[in-house]
């Protein structure tokens, strides 16, 4: 209710085994359980949907288990073949880490980075492809930069395998809250520590409410990865237009 999300077009997931293709913001976690909840109102538990996710979060022992509830796996080939052979839907946000980072000013633009492992999957599998279009999510929290440096100079998102890294306006205000409230009681490595990871942390935390609007498109078949690739990002661009109107 506090994000006001509005998801449409649940019915035109196919039957059988399928790939999911979506946008990805920084809102992603909202993002996420706003399509579970739908999938889970359409399906009613009969219906298994699992999720590429980035491997860092399975490295992290208070996060593997809830990701692993929520259907996520380390993002693989073996994996996703895995889970379509098996005859079951899978979840790809294939802009990852470098399209849910991106600046505030490009949140309306599908922007998947060349990235065209999902095509090929698709096409070796000859599964469907149902194109998502998400707009909204980026609201709840603005990215200012978006920078490989930035992970580089801070060494945890390096070390987690974070290749892009940005600065949020949550990271600014969550840091400074910290700080203020340890300076004049905590020692100064404690308050620089406490702060650094704050900052390191809150980069994908909401600070404040927006509508977030997802569009599930009808079901199309590849032929060819690079062909696909240029159809289903079109296809999400058309769909994340529509939803500005």
């Amino acid at each position: 209710m506090i994000f006001r999300v509005q998801v449409t077009g649940i019915e035109n997931v196919p039957p059988g085994p399928v790939l999911l293709i979506a946008n990805h913001n920084c809102g992603a976690a909202i993002e996420i359980l706003s399509i579970l909840n739908a999938w889970e109102i359409r399906f009613h538990g009969k219906r298994d949907i699992y999720g590429l996710a980035h491997p860092f979060p399975f490295k992290l022992p208070w996060m593997r288990p809830w990701f692993k509830k929520l259907g996520g796996v380390p993002a693989s080939f073996s994996e996703a073949f895995r889970i379509l052979d098996g005859g079951d839907a899978l979840a790809i946000f294939p802009g990852g880490n470098y399209e849910g980072v991106r600046p505030f000013w490009q949140r309306h633009r599908c922007d998947f980075g060349g990235h065209r492992g999902w095509a090929k999957i698709a096409v070796s599998r000859g599964v469907p492809v149902v194109p998502i279009s998400i707009v909204g999510s980026h609201s709840v929290n603005p990215i200012l930069i978006r920078s490989q440096t930035l992970s580089w100079l801070l060494v945890l998102p390096k070390l987690l395998r974070v290749r892009w890294f940005a600065i949020s306006v949550s990271q600014i205000i969550y840091t400074l809250l910290v700080f203020f409230l340890l300076k004049p009681i905590a020692p100064v490595w404690l308050t620089a520590g406490t702060c650094y990871f704050v900052f390191c942390f809150s980069v994908l935390w909401p600070i404040w409410p927006a509508q977030i609007q997802i569009k599930i498109g009808s079901p199309v078949f590849l032929s060819d990865p690079d062909e696909g690739y240029q159809i289903i990002t079109d296809k999400i661009q058309q769909g994340m237009d529509s939803l500005r109107v």
